[in-house]
């Protein structure tokens, strides 16, 4: 688990350090405070700058397009302009700065250095050093360095088209995760059904389904049974079988609600021993259905060992979340988060368990 974080020189948040994170963690703060860009932020750090992560996250931001270059040098400024959207904005821009995210868990950090190319015979190498300086002449560009625990892991000339795999380019920005760090991000948006087929794929026929009926019987409890088929399209999207039906009805025709639900556990029984992340939980949700769906999110937490990072603006998704966290019966360590600006810096203000129910019960605000 994360247990503490601090981020150095990315977008809003230079010098934010959270001091402690629970198993499940709610994120709350006015606009522009950097919620989302926390949420980004831990994805960054769990993913190490995973390239598919970064194109993800610029193409949110409509930050890049996937046109073609005619050369090297149009695409390498492409990328320089690309990746100081990363840094604060009224920052100088040098390229001695970098990026730094420290936790407990690990350290990741990434800037963008000069790096020369050296061509053999038979293959093509890079080089970097602190000293060295722009010069087309001997081959010198521009790149991106990203190190795990002071251990360079991750070299990328900004000549290349970075966001190429082979010769095809990464996916859209709902693509799912398979890499070695498992987790998921839930946008705020709706999910492509390609994501939750897949996701389904990997816990169906397992004791998994039963955590999924479950959840769904939140908002009807006539459910029985979930699958996925294909229309004639090739595109998958989910059925239910209800009890005393004989006919199956398609999940969407149930409502943006429940859909959301489905997209939710299946990312949260994904990602055994790992992280979710979810930006804005209360999307689709009726006030009515979010403490169980908190009771259920704190459970399958314990159960399979995953740390949940969540943003909401919804004074009823906090009250839910802190009725849940209070419980008597509830075992897992939440924490409840704002973000705030304090000397035109991002902070945080952490509250107990006992403040938040305070503060439900008497009305006071503190999104």
């Amino acid at each position: 688990m994360i247990n503490s974080f601090e981020i150095k020189n990315y977008r809003n948040l230079d010098g934010l350090k959270i001091k402690s994170f629970g198993r499940v963690n709610l994120i709350t703060g006015k606009n522009n405070t950097g919620k989302t860009n926390l949420l980004q932020s831990l994805e960054l750090l769990v993913s190490e700058f995973d390239l598919e992560v970064l194109k993800k996250q610029f193409e949110k931001r409509r930050e890049y397009d996937d046109r073609k270059y005619r050369n090297d040098v149009e695409n390498e400024y492409k990328n320089i302009q690309l990746f100081k959207n990363l840094f604060p904005y009224k920052s100088i821009f040098d390229l001695t700065n970098s990026i730094e995210i420290n936790s407990d868990y690990k350290n990741i950090s990434a800037r963008i250095i000069n790096i020369k190319r050296i061509e053999d015979d038979d293959s093509i190498r890079y080089v970097t050093s602190d000293n060295l300086l722009f010069d087309e002449s001997i081959n010198t560009e521009r790149g991106l360095e990203v190190f795990r625990n002071n251990d360079r892991i991750r070299l990328l000339p900004f000549s290349r088209n970075i966001f190429r795999s082979g010769n095809m380019y990464i996916a859209s920005s709902n693509r799912i995760n398979f890499s070695n760090t498992n987790y998921q991000f839930i946008e705020t948006d709706s999910i492509e059904k390609d994501l939750n087929s897949n996701l389904w794929d990997r816990i169906a026929l397992s004791d998994k389904e039963k955590y999924l009926i479950d959840a769904l019987q939140i908002v009807e409890k006539s459910i029985d049974r979930l699958t996925f088929i294909s229309d004639n399209e090739r595109e998958r999207y989910a059925i239910v079988k209800k009890k005393n039906f004989e006919r199956t009805f398609p999940l969407k025709s149930m409502g943006d609600g429940i859909n959301r639900i489905l997209t939710i556990i299946l990312a949260l029984l994904n990602v055994e021993n790992g992280y979710l992340f979810i930006d804005e939980f209360e999307n689709g949700l009726h006030y009515t259905v979010q403490e169980d769906l908190w009771k259920i999110i704190f459970h399958l937490s314990e159960q399979l060992n995953i740390q949940v990072f969540v943003t909401t603006h919804s004074s009823d998704c906090i009250n839910a979340f802190q009725k849940v966290m209070n419980s008597s019966q509830n075992m897992v360590s939440g924490q409840y988060i704002r973000l705030e600006y304090k000397n035109g810096l991002i902070r945080e203000v952490s509250y107990t368990g006992e403040e938040i129910k305070y503060a439900s019960e008497n009305d006071i605000e503190v999104r």
